[in-house]
């Protein structure tokens, strides 16, 4: 059942379906943070829009994060960076973003402070 639950979830990924869904999705999460007096801390999506506004207004080509936690932000920026660099001190959360991000080792480097 896993094989079959990870093979459906692996053509939804790639499905111009879902795209259109998670932008609507994160234009909704924008639009509600705005409505609410865009309280402190923004949502994550606000984070990524704005690394990735930086990183074309600038011509950025490498990403340092301290901080990797569940690899929210190298998933949302590793089609902008052509090296990313993610710094997380927490074992578990290394660990976890270690596996996350195998076999991407030219793009994804972790490392534990």
């Amino acid at each position: 059942m896993t094989n079959l639950v990870n093979a459906t979830k692996s053509i939804l990924r790639r499905t111009p379906a879902l795209l259109v869904y998670q932008q609507y999705q994160q234009r909704k999460l924008m639009q509600e943070w705005v409505r609410s007096g865009m309280p402190v801390p923004p949502p994550d999506v606000v984070k990524q829009r704005t690394v990735k506004e930086y990183a074309k207004r600038f011509g950025l080509h490498t990403f340092v994060e301290t901080g990797t936690f569940m690899g929210g932000m190298v998933d949302a920026v590793k089609d902008v960076f052509c090296q990313i660099y993610s710094i997380e001190l927490g074992l578990e959360l290394y660990e976890n973003a270690k596996r996350r991000f195998a076999g991407k080792k030219k793009y994804y480097h972790h490392t534990r402070g």
